[in-house]
């Protein structure tokens, strides 16, 4: 199975543009790396350093469309925002959006032919994603149990967030 870092990858060299991964609020998941001739913007420079994007970028990816569109989406540039146009790559599973890869195209170079494999790593993205969410939930729900809960009950949720801890590592 591929890591999240190995897929941001795969959809760099599919489309040989620089990637970023970010979930659902523009917070930063990974990225690639890009050559001293690719072109970076702004945006991509602050969601790398900052770990994620403004809310104004939020709201005028937002506004192109991203959280409905069933697959990549170009998005325009915006020079006012600072914003290079971008292939947009939804990562979506079982109909809900656990994240975006964002690839620099300024120059709407990257080919409709790469669209079916990007979907499909963006699919295997979102499958990772909804897995950690779900164990993440369990973790917190085991914690909570454990902090809140009478005696007994904390010593179960003791044992299971051990064992959840260890699955993390494995």
């Amino acid at each position: 199975m591929s890591s999240l870092d190995d897929l941001v990858e795969d959809m760099a060299r599919l489309t040989d543009a620089p990637c970023t991964l970010e979930d659902p609020d523009f917070r930063l998941i990974g990225f690639s790396d890009h050559r001293g001739d690719d072109v970076v913007d702004s945006i991509r420079q602050r969601s790398i350093l900052q770990r994620r994007s403004t809310e104004d970028v939020l709201v005028w990816f937002r506004g192109q469309g991203i959280e409905d569109s069933p697959g990549p989406l170009r998005t325009p540039a915006d020079p006012d925002l600072g914003i290079v146009a971008r292939l947009c790559v939804p990562a979506r599973h079982l109909d809900r959006v656990h994240g975006y890869f964002w690839l620099i195209d300024p120059d709407g170079r990257i080919p409709e032919s790469t669209w079916p494999e990007a979907t499909r790593i963006a699919e295997s993205a979102a499958r990772l994603l909804n897995v950690a969410e779900r164990r993440q939930a369990h973790r917190d729900a085991v914690f909570r149990e454990l902090v809140e809960g009478g005696r007994l009950a904390a010593r179960e949720s003791a044992v299971d967030l051990a064992q959840e801890i260890g699955r993390a590592h494995v």
